[in-house]
């Protein structure tokens, strides 16, 4: 089934989109509070399933998720490069903070 990560979001706020996206955050907000289950996601894809807002995705070249970073192939061929075009790792796929610090350590993708 369609799901969407709620990790990295871009909303721009203009005067014409105000109302609605404050409408789709006070929406997520009422269904993350009112579930057991793992409030964030589960209530963010359950309020965009209502189509609210009209919604798009990164590019995955440039923002590639943590499945795709482990695939040693594809990270070879688009992460290993010298002008690679990644603005960003996605830590997900993996649970635990310190298997997503490892992670991003061994890729020299943690600057702390």
């Amino acid at each position: 089934p369609w799901y969407m990560c709620s990790c990295i979001i871009f909303i721009p706020f203009k005067m014409n989109n105000y109302k609605r996206i404050v409408y789709f955050l006070n929406k997520w907000q009422k269904v993350g509070d009112a579930t057991a289950k793992p409030r964030n996601q589960f209530a963010f894809n359950q309020v965009l399933k209502r189509k609210i807002l009209t919604v798009g995705h990164l590019n995955i070249e440039q923002y590639p998720n943590g499945q795709l970073m482990t695939n040693n192939t594809w990270k070879q061929q688009h992460f290993e490069i010298e002008n690679t075009k990644i603005n960003t790792i996605h830590a997900n796929y993996m649970k635990g903070y310190e298997n997503k610090k490892e992670f991003l350590m061994k890729n020299n993708y943690w600057f702390l």
